[in-house]
């Protein structure tokens, strides 16, 4: 998962002192413009492509707006990007790696000129990270599984780490189920694009 870093700022607060909703959703697109930046695939290479992403639909899960001055993380992974059509997950973490908000995006590519959609072909849908990098067949552990509530139904937070040698703590995995999960325990993961 890609991450930036930041810090509430006075500028993005409502009267609440909380983090609005429209600077929630910045910091999510900032995220995913850094990353695309970051892989040569930023703005750059999209007006040489006659390329525009429009976003279709957002479905945002807010647990906690963080107040002034939190220090926050953002993420972000593109998990799929089928013809025309790019989806993406976001999740903003306050301390200790506590889930503020997560989201989902579905949007289109469209070319500049005509305004119509284009469908990527195979060799530029293989330019964009669309999966989590894991060896095939790999095992994780289950490091803490925390449960949180949205509209009155229980999803758990399932925080995963890979069962090498060679783990730091940046090396994790961070998954989101209605399916109840101890933790300490050993898992196999499968991940479906």
């Amino acid at each position: 998962m890609y991450q930036t870093r930041g810090r509430i700022r006075f500028s993005e607060i409502g009267e609440d002192g909380r983090l609005t909703l429209h600077h929630l959703i910045n910091y999510f697109q900032d995220c995913s413009t850094f990353q695309l930046e970051d892989i040569g695939l930023g703005t750059d290479y999209f007006m040489q492509q006659d390329l525009a992403f429009y976003i279709l639909s957002w479905q945002i899960e807010i647990n906690r707006l963080p107040r002034l001055g939190e220090e926050i993380k953002v993420g972000t992974l593109i998990y799929d990007c089928r013809g025309m059509f790019g989806y993406r997950n976001y999740v903003l973490f306050g301390a200790n790696d506590e889930v503020l908000a997560y989201a989902n995006v579905c949007g289109c590519f469209l070319s500049v000129k005509t305004g119509s959609f284009v469908k990527l072909t195979i060799d530029e849908i293989e330019k964009y990270p669309t999966t989590y990098e894991c060896n095939k067949g790999a095992h994780f552990y289950i490091e803490k599984v925390k449960p949180f509530f949205v509209k009155g139904q229980r999803y758990y937070e399932i925080t995963f780490s890979e069962a090498t040698d060679k783990i730091n703590k940046t090396d994790r995995l961070i998954a989101f189920t209605k399916m109840s999960i101890i933790d300490n325990y050993a898992s196999k993961m499968l991940i479906i694009p």
